[in-house]
């Protein structure tokens, strides 16, 4: 079985969904050699990969679970997925509520890892909504001079999320946090830990 990267600001055409900042793996399928098997036929099977929204239609068995989500975004702003390691957590939000969203309209949707630098991560899932039309290295500069602006407090992400929605009145955004355990696993600066936790902090405060 083997694996190819996609490209950021990934495009799903099937549902019209574009998440930026978000990279997905998709897989080469080995078909059988039977000769009755249609080699162009889509296996269902994810092995250990997520299910994304390309793939929605063969996600099954969190209806409920996925409604319960779709109506905390109603009344909700900050909304945690908690479950063991592969329990699905990340597939029941790219294959289950953002479809669901994206068939309700009016949402926009970015993504980040926090890996070793949570500040940067943060501001590259948020610089393609808060600064429009910039190219590639535009982008990683702004993303840059953002996350310094985050760390020192010169501009609050409450600030930041009031520009996106003035740059998008009509329609919501999520914030998909994804192996947010790597907060404590890659990034080893406790003064960089606690500067972020203050950061959303403030923000839940102001988006409560």
């Amino acid at each position: 079985m083997n694996s190819v990267n996609s490209a950021k600001d990934v495009s799903i055409n099937q549902s019209r969904t574009v998440i930026y900042n978000y990279y997905y793996e998709k897989q080469k399928i080995t078909t059988s050699t039977e000769e009755d098997i249609d080699d162009n036929l889509p296996c269902p099977y994810q092995v250990l990969y997520h299910f994304n929204p390309e793939n929605a239609e063969y996600f099954f068995g969190r209806e409920v679970f996925i409604e319960e989500l779709y109506q905390y975004t109603e009344t909700h702003n900050f909304i945690p997925v908690l479950g063991a390691s592969g329990s699905g957590k990340y597939s029941v939000i790219l294959a289950g509520l953002v479809p669901k969203l994206v068939k309700a309209g009016h949402w926009q949707f970015t993504h980040f890892r926090p890996g070793t630098d949570p500040f940067l991560a943060l501001a590259q899932a948020l610089v393609p909504l808060y600064v429009q039309n910039l190219d590639e290295t535009d982008r990683m500069a702004q993303a840059r001079k953002l996350s310094g602006y985050f760390q020192d407090n010169t501009i609050p992400l409450s600030d930041v999320f009031a520009t996106i929605q003035q740059n998008y009145p009509n329609n919501r955004t999520l914030l998909i946090a994804d192996q947010f355990e790597e907060f404590y696993t890659l990034c080893n600066d406790e003064q960089i830990r606690r500067k972020f936790i203050d950061l959303l902090l403030q923000t839940f405060q102001f988006f409560p």
